[in-house]
């Protein structure tokens, strides 16, 4: 019996024995060899766009200035190795600048981009010698701003759509997407910065609500890189938050995005925003996921003039305008008005129209002029009216002082620019956008011609 046993294990193990000899090896190539295979993809992937791709840097986590702030920086990286990065911002010191030098796709527990040579814009992020930043009062000696010039390669889709980047000592992640072939870095950054200063200027002084599917939010500030809101209703003191964000062109589109998603303290996770998109049409910014989250301006053209007109704020219309805040029609009065000055006495000269409502309930239009070493005052009268359609009326009635009565009858220019163009019924619109009310266009009802934006 014990030799019938015996004989059964040996026949078992020659058995798995057998087996095991004949098993397939589960990895075709070595570990060494599936790094090196997976750095000459994403190398291949990076060099793949000719234009370029630009990243959305997220030094650290801290929420300070600086910091927390997001910088936008332009990469082309070439397959001798060079890569040449562009910047407009603190460390480049507020204008665009370039630098080209090294990169590469290290192995080190997955793949890693490395700017692997020095580069001044770039390892200025990570240098604790750094002081102080340009246009920064911050101290930052010894630490500097604790960014990153390794970053782990997270997500890379086939359709070189994006790659996610993942700081290796911050662990931030910076978004990169592609730029058309023959972007010009400086340009691409110009044109960001001056749609940002269309849309969220930081100065512009009309309110902005920000609706999170049907939760709506009262914007405060879009100033610094940094968003801060509260909810409708709540207390702006104590229920604020902010958040970095970055505004960024991918292919035509313009888009905010926070380097994460964001939710209010009160709201579920899917509640959150991470990116909305600029839509001229609508006049907002929409979350492309989910349509019932969105930022517009509260206020339109004509609710907000009237509330600050009748809140004693002046409004002025600038000689020196592009064209296209003036119309030919009232850009020739502006100037004639000017020269019928100038042709009084050469120092004498119109920079500026402006417009008021005094305590007496009367619009006051008016310009300055130079007396001597004194700016002088020429201020005249309307009747201001507010129609039910929207529309309102300035309604010339006389000149406010006797200074005011002299210039008008030694200037022709300047009689007919106070008692006819400037004595219409206008409609009020947006000049550009409702998110920057800081110009509002006004264009006569009778005379589709006649137009001139007021600049608050």
């Amino acid at each position: 019996m014990k030799k019938i046993l015996y004989l059964s294990i040996m026949a078992s193990a020659l058995l798995f024995t057998g087996c095991a000899g004949e098993e397939d090896d589960l990895f075709e190539a070595s570990a060494a060899e599936r790094l090196n295979q997976a750095s000459d993809k994403y190398s291949a992937l990076l060099q793949s766009q000719e234009g370029g791709w630009v990243m959305q840097y997220y030094p650290t986590n801290d929420m300070a200035p600086t910091t927390g702030v997001g910088y936008l920086w332009c990469v082309k990286f070439n397959k001798d190795k060079s890569v040449k990065v562009g910047m407009n911002n603190l460390f480049s010191g507020n204008v665009y600048r370039e630098e080209t030098s090294g990169w590469d796709v290290i192995t080190d527990n997955g793949p890693v981009l490395s700017f692997s040579t020095a580069n001044r814009l770039v390892h200025a992020f990570s240098d604790p010698d750094v002081h102080s930043l340009p246009g920064s009062s911050d101290d930052v000696w010894g630490v500097g701003v604790g960014g990153d010039y390794e970053f782990v390669i997270v997500d890379a889709p086939e359709d070189h759509s994006y790659v996610m980047l993942k700081g290796k000592k911050r662990a931030t992640y910076n978004l990169m997407t592609p730029l058309p072939a023959g972007t010009d870095f400086q340009q691409y950054l110009t044109d960001v910065d001056s749609v940002q200063q269309m849309l969220l200027p930081g100065t512009a002084p009309n309110n902005l609500l920000l609706n999170f599917g049907g939760h709506g939010y009262v914007v405060t500030g879009v100033a610094g890189g940094f968003i801060t809101f509260y909810p409708e209703g709540g207390d702006a003191i104590t229920e604020t938050e902010e958040y970095p964000y970055l505004l960024y062109k991918n292919g035509n589109d313009y888009f905010l995005r926070f380097p994460k998603n964001i939710v209010p303290n009160e709201l579920a996770e899917n509640d959150g925003i991470q990116q909305l998109k600029w839509d001229p049409q609508s006049d907002r910014f929409i979350d492309p996921t989910n349509e019932s989250k969105w930022m517009e301006s509260q206020n339109t053209a004509s609710q907000f003039f009237i509330e600050q007109f009748e809140g004693s704020h002046l409004f002025k219309v600038l000689r020196s305008s592009a064209e296209a805040e003036l119309s030919e029609k009232m850009r020739n009065y502006i100037l004639a008005a000017h020269e019928g000055m100038k042709s009084v006495n050469k120092n004498y000269f119109i920079d500026e129209f402006s417009v008021s409502l005094d305590a007496d309930k009367k619009a006051r239009w008016g310009f300055k002029y130079q007396r001597g070493n004194s700016a002088r005052s020429v201020d005249f009268l309307y009747e201001f009216i507010l129609n039910d359609d929207g529309t309102v009326q300035f309604k010339y009635l006389e000149p406010a002082a006797a200074n005011a009565t002299n210039i008008m009858n030694r200037v022709e220019a300047v009689a007919n620019i106070m008692t006819a163009a400037f004595s219409q019924k206008y409609t009020v619109s947006v000049f550009k956008t409702g998110f920057n009310l800081s110009k509002i266009k006004f264009t006569s009802v009778d005379d589709s011609e006649l137009w001139f934006v007021l600049n608050y």
